[in-house]
C-alpha cells in the first residue's frame, strides 16, 4: 500500500534477525537499505518481531533476508 502512495520508496531493505530458541525473535536490524522511509522500515520490523519460528535445535539462528519494493504489472 505504501509503495502505491510513494512509488518514491522503491528500493531493497536488508533486515537480519535472531531466532531465539524459543523460536521467538529477538534482535533486529537493518543491515542494507535504498528506500528512505522510516515509517516502512518501523512496519517491517514490527511484522517480523510478531513472527513465530520452529525451535531451532542447538543454538540460536540469524537471518539475513532481503525484501525488495518495486512496482509490478501485470
Amino acid at each position: 500500500t505504501a509503495l502505491m502512495n510513494d512509488p518514491s520508496i522503491l528500493g531493497r531493505i536488508v533486515f537480519e534477525w535472531k531466532i531465539l530458541m524459543s523460536g521467538r525473535v529477538g534482535e533486529i536490524r537493518i543491515v542494507a537499505s535504498s528506500v528512505s522511509s522510516h515509517d516502512l522500515h518501523a512496519c517491517i520490523k514490527s511484522a517480523i518481531k510478531a513472527w513465530q519460528f520452529p525451535k531451532p535445535v542447538g543454538s540460536e539462528v540469524v537471518v539475513s533476508y532481503p525484501f525488495v519494493f518495486d512496482l509490478v504489472s501485470f
